[in-house]
């Protein structure tokens, strides 16, 4: 995982591309049950912080969970906050 700056002062940029011949990383989608927020979180270290409470109270995984893609694939951006 790679960070990369952004371009608006509340934006970041991150490459989740895996490293050729490597596991993909997971992406697992978070509800807060608090806030009605969602968010989609790539990596085991950044899944099992926030299944942990490292972002706070209220957080649940939803079911929804995908690979992250491969070396080369199309990049995605992802967005915290509420749909409405």
């Amino acid at each position: 995982m790679n960070q990369v700056s952004g371009g608006a002062a509340d934006s970041l940029h991150v490459d989740y591309t895996a490293p050729s011949g490597t596991a993909l990383p997971p992406v697992v989608e978070f509800y807060n049950t608090i806030l009605k927020h969602y968010f989609v979180a790539a990596g085991e270290d950044e899944i099992a912080g926030i299944a942990a409470g490292a972002a706070g109270a209220g957080w649940l995984k939803t079911g929804y969970t995908f690979a992250s893609g491969s070396a080369g694939g199309t990049p995605v951006c992802r967005f915290y906050g509420n749909p409405d």
